[in-house]
């Protein structure tokens, strides 16, 4: 976990990046990483152009992490998860 990353663009504070094996889905990995960041914001990132990435796979299945995690955190229900183009 990075405190402070600076670029030309942009200052990203208490950044923690996940990279991820995406095929098969690793859903208890993936719930289990946000749930140790319970107040932070989670965007999709990737370096290939949003055409050439894999989104359309990905998004459905964070949807669905998500959902599991609002059943059984109230309180977290309204994350949400919004692709950074």
């Amino acid at each position: 976990m990075n405190t402070s990353i600076s670029s030309s663009a942009y200052t990203f504070v208490n950044t923690m990046t996940l990279r991820l094996q995406i095929s098969p889905f690793p859903f208890d990995l993936v719930k289990e990483e946000m749930m140790k960041f319970p107040n932070a914001k989670f965007a999709w990132v990737q370096e290939e152009h949003k055409n050439m990435g894999s989104w359309a796979y990905v998004e459905p299945r964070m949807r669905t992490v998500l959902k599991k995690i609002a059943e059984t955190h109230s309180d977290l229900a309204n994350w949400q998860f919004k692709k950074v183009e």
